[in-house]
């Protein structure tokens, strides 16, 4: 007795007639197809890879390493005469170089940008513009010790802001209303821009808010508590803990600023999921 026809005997059947062909053989994968994709007719079955875990439901936050790593997020805000970039990060590489956490972006007609590293903090808003140069405001700071931080920009249509967990970082008088484009890109981490790919931030990023009023003033301020809170003045509101399937953050807003993991340009990769202790 063959060795097939020993497994057809076990299982109670008859084996096919190698004599009549690839038609037993199809029959024969109808019965058996495990024991036949043994046998030859037909190749066995690859297993399907386990889905990523960037589509869990339950994550502490979103880990981008990559320099591709990005979240597209849907639509545009609209800000002009205030506004507030804001976000609950923790740094990975603190030799990385500084990276987008936030950008909204059009050519020339708009530029809306929150970038940090382990030693500095950015932000801008296209139009908006100190009496003595280009707008923008950068802080010096040292985050490099794998905390979570609470890092803004706020523009209140008189003074540009960066604060470190409620701490005024730097400030300096500042004028214009906020620029914003019609068809503008726009995303968490990497951007596809200026005939280049600009780098995201290395870290993770637990929560991310955008307003169109400047939500904090003075010198030391409350750090607000999560998740953050949507509500008048709310244009993107995003908690890094609840990615649904296949890769979809849901903006809280209300606004449908929903963001794609991975999604924006042909290079772009998906942050992790960087599961719960």
């Amino acid at each position: 007795m063959s060795q097939m026809d020993a497994k057809y005997t076990t299982l109670g059947l008859r084996a096919p007639d190698p004599h009549l062909g690839i038609a037993s053989c199809r029959f024969a994968s109808l019965v058996m197809a495990l024991t036949f994709a043994a046998s030859g007719c037909f190749p066995m079955p690859q297993a399907q890879p386990s889905p990523p875990n960037e589509t869990s439901r339950h994550c502490e936050a979103l880990l981008f390493t990559r320099p591709t790593d990005t979240v597209q997020i849907a639509g545009n805000t609209r800000l002009q005469a205030a506004a507030t970039y804001e976000a609950v990060v923790r740094i990975h590489d603190a030799t990385a170089p500084d990276g987008l956490v936030f950008n909204e972006w059009q050519g020339a007609a708009e530029d809306k940008q929150l970038t940090l590293g382990a030693h500095s903090l950015w932000g801008y808003a296209f139009r908006v513009s100190p009496p003595d140069g280009p707008g923008g405001v950068v802080g010096t700071l040292s985050i490099a010790d794998e905390a979570w931080h609470h890092v803004a920009y706020v523009y209140d249509g008189a003074e540009e802001r960066t604060y470190l967990d409620g701490q005024l970082i730097f400030a300096r008088q500042a004028g214009g209303n906020v620029a914003n484009g019609d068809a503008s890109l726009m995303s968490v981490g990497a951007m596809a821009r200026d005939g280049g790919i600009r780098q995201g931030f290395s870290g993770y990023v637990r929560a991310l808010r955008i307003s169109s009023v400047a939500r904090y003033v003075g010198q030391q301020v409350s750090v607000p508590k999560l998740p953050l809170a949507s509500g008048p003045g709310t244009e993107i509101n995003f908690d890094f803990t609840e990615i649904s399937p296949p890769g979809t953050l849901r903006d809280l807003s209300g606004n449908a600023h929903h963001g794609t993991l991975g999604a924006g340009f042909g290079s772009a990769t998906a942050p992790l999921c960087a599961p719960r202790p």
